[in-house]
């Protein structure tokens, strides 16, 4: 392993940032869902799309097709929510939680990036949500079948960060890597 393999942050510091990540987005989310889909959020919350959905007796406002319509505007909104959050990366070249905990994307030699290194990272690790938003907008639903391929195969891609290299695919295609942010050159 040389020098700048080795400054490259592993898999324990990527998964710090990535829980943090994640506890912002559902926060902002929850918050963002009560203001604007305040109805569709609260019944989301007692569970009454799901009994509406599962059929079960109970008091419902929502027929089945209508609780699995509002379900899937919910489950769009925290997708399409959490992509606008993770774009700080391909601005910034770290997510909030990668701020936080002082990580930076680079390059794979260890030299500190620019939007022309954080943006093709961004669009190869988040291209299954951009795939499945581009199918939904215009129609082509074969497009939500490869954004779930594609999806898959960047999420087990993740594992990689375990390697050597300390670099998940989606590091590899677009020639980056996760350093700690004092280690950029």
């Amino acid at each position: 392993m040389n020098l700048k393999t080795e400054k490259r942050v592993g898999f324990g510091p990527r998964l710090g940032a990535f829980i943090i990540d994640s506890f912002v987005i559902t926060i902002l989310a929850s918050i963002l869902m009560a203001l604007l889909m305040e109805n569709t959020f609260s019944a989301f919350i007692k569970g009454q799309l799901t009994e509406a959905i599962m059929n079960t007796a109970g008091n419902h406002h929502f027929t089945p097709q209508e609780a699995y319509d509002e379900m899937m505007r919910v489950s769009l909104f925290i997708a399409h929510f959490s992509t606008l959050y993770m774009i700080t990366e391909a601005f910034f070249g770290a997510t909030p939680g990668k701020m936080i905990l002082g990580i930076k994307i680079g390059t794979q030699d260890g030299k500190a990036g620019d939007i022309w290194v954080y943006f093709p990272r961004f669009a190869i690790k988040n291209g299954s949500v951009l795939l499945e938003l581009i199918g939904r907008i215009s129609g082509f639903t074969f497009l939500n079948s490869i954004a779930g391929l594609a999806g898959m195969v960047i999420l087990f891609g993740c594992l990689f960060i375990l390697g050597e290299k300390r670099q998940a695919l989606h590091d590899t295609l677009a020639r980056t890597a996760v350093f700690r942010k004092n280690d950029l050159n």
